[in-house]
């Protein structure tokens, strides 16, 4: 599976980018990530 980013992928979107998709392509002016892990305690 191929994936374009055009923007903001953050959280969920994030991780079915990185697990679901062989081929990912981003933007290099517009594609964002972010990737927060939250832990409590």
């Amino acid at each position: 599976m191929i994936a374009a980013v055009n923007g903001w992928a953050a959280g969920a979107g994030m991780y079915m980018l990185l697990t679901s998709t062989d081929i990912r392509l981003a933007s290099a002016e517009h594609a964002r990530f972010k990737f927060s892990l939250l832990s409590q305690g």
